[in-house]
């Protein structure tokens, strides 16, 4: 037998594989940028949500890229984070009242302040399939995102993705 089909059977790690692109991209512990800032604000408007972000994961902290409404918050372990919950399953993750939620109701983000109320997410996905981090905004109330709402978030995850991939092969 080859060495090529051995290796179509080993088991594939995905969060390694995830980390890795992560951290290849470069964008972890990086300065905000304008073009981010630009995307996080277009994500507070589309949802008429007083806080977004752009954060990118890696094994054990989401880094803020970007923030509006959260001055000074470049990080917070990630199991602490929602984000890390979008990450790890893949999918847009909507909790229209934290209180309410068995999940999330305990959280440090709710039971504290900025007692966050609502949560939406969606994940940043290289062409690969890698989710990388998430596009997230929160409210102090509870919230739901149209139809509409929910699909604008969801390009504008994608143009992220697109800005980073150019990014990174500008880079080389």
């Amino acid at each position: 037998m080859s060495e090529i089909s051995n290796i179509s059977k080993l088991p594939i790690d995905k969060e390694s594989i995830r980390i890795s692109a992560v951290r290849k991209l470069q964008v972890l512990d990086s300065q905000f940028e304008v073009f981010y800032q630009a995307v996080t604000k277009l994500a507070a408007t589309i949802s008429d949500a007083p806080v977004a972000m752009i954060t990118f994961v890696d094994d054990q902290t989401i880094w803020i890229k970007s923030a509006i409404g959260v001055p000074g918050v470049t990080q917070v372990p990630r199991k602490d984070a929602f984000c890390g919950w979008v990450v790890t399953n893949d999918e847009y993750l909507e909790v229209p009242n934290t209180t309410l939620d068995s999940t999330h109701a305990c959280h440090p983000l709710v039971t504290d302040s900025p007692n966050f109320m609502f949560y939406a997410g969606v994940p940043i996905k290289l062409p690969l399939g890698e989710v990388i981090g998430a596009l997230c905004v929160f409210d102090i109330k509870p919230n739901a995102m149209s139809e509409h709402q929910k699909k604008m978030l969801v390009e504008l995850a994608n143009v992220i993705s697109k800005a980073l991939v150019m990014k990174n092969h500008l880079k080389h």
